[in-house]
């Protein structure tokens, strides 16, 4: 039987959950660990987590002033486990145009509600630096506008270059999904700018740029709970109850692109000593992930 493990593959960003943070600097909340849920969006359920992203062949491009995107009708639950109370939070169903429906978390209670955020000219995608900079419906996280999304529609809701692959968290214990707007990059070729590293989508082995979630990467072999916890072409793995910890990916034969190879160094496409290069259900079959060989006996 093959051993079985799972990767974690959510971005993480957190947030504060007193609606006084609706106003605040983006570039001012921290990005902690995230932990999807083993019923989440997220997972692949035999082996890895589920990152359900699309090629990231196309830069992150900003709607025209004056379109309205389809808003499409996401399953039950699908954006998270807040629970929408007082408005859509998909749907974005608050009467006001001046008002965004947002989460929040009040007294342990989660729910939605329209806030105001901002009625700024920005649309889906756009950089931005403060809430008041979005359009109604929109909110300044990560460094760009984005709209709340569900895996099973991110084309539609996040636009051209979005992916649905931030949690934000809300509180210990409550989260929604909302659009990244990360460079695409290249495993085992470090093309990512400065200070970010090259996180794999797994079911398709494209890949996105992000940042830290703390500051810096933590070391492979190290304990992680999001995947941009971890450097360059490594993924937040839990294996056969070791805990989650960053391994490097690495590849397994002919992939769509010229990059990697087997028995390169980690990192490049090759495994660490004392390390073998296992497949991932769901991945593509030139896609594994380096874990640690039992000892003999």
């Amino acid at each position: 039987m093959q051993p079985r493990f799972r990767i974690i593959v959510g971005f993480a960003l957190s947030f504060l959950v007193m609606l006084a943070a609706c106003s605040s600097d983006p570039k001012s909340e921290t990005e902690s660990p995230v932990d999807a849920g083993s019923e989440s969006a997220l997972i692949d359920h035999a082996v890895v987590e589920h990152d359900d992203g699309f090629e990231a062949s196309e830069e992150a491009v900003p709607d025209a002033p004056n379109e309205q995107p389809p808003i499409p009708t996401c399953p039950p639950d699908s954006w998270g486990n807040v629970p929408n109370t007082q408005c859509q939070l998909i749907e974005q169903s608050c009467e006001s145009k001046l008002l965004t429906c947002f989460p929040s978390v009040i007294n342990g209670i989660a729910g939605t509600s329209c806030t105001a955020l901002g009625y700024g000219a920005k649309t889906r995608g756009a950089v931005c630096e403060s809430h008041s900079e979005c359009a109604s419906g929109l909110a300044c996280l990560a460094g760009n506008c984005t709209p709340f999304c569900c895996k099973e529609h991110q084309h539609e809701i996040c636009g051209p270059g979005g992916q649905c692959s931030i949690s934000l968290t809300l509180g210990p214990k409550y989260w929604v999904y909302v659009c990244g707007y990360s460079e695409p990059c290249t495993l085992w070729l470090n093309d990512c700018p400065e200070q970010e590293a090259c996180h794999a989508l797994i079911t398709d082995g494209t890949a996105s740029c992000s940042p830290p979630s703390s500051g810096s990467f933590v070391a492979e072999g190290a304990s992680c709970s999001a995947r941009n916890d971890c450097g360059d072409s490594q993924a937040c793995v839990s294996h056969e109850g070791s805990g989650n910890r960053c391994r490097y990916l690495c590849k397994r034969g002919d992939s769509p692109w010229d990059a990697g190879a087997p028995n390169a160094q980690p990192g490049k496409g090759g495994c660490p000593d004392g390390q073998s290069c296992q497949k991932l259900n769901e991945a593509p079959d030139w896609l594994g992930v380096c874990v640690p060989t039992k000892p003999n006996g």
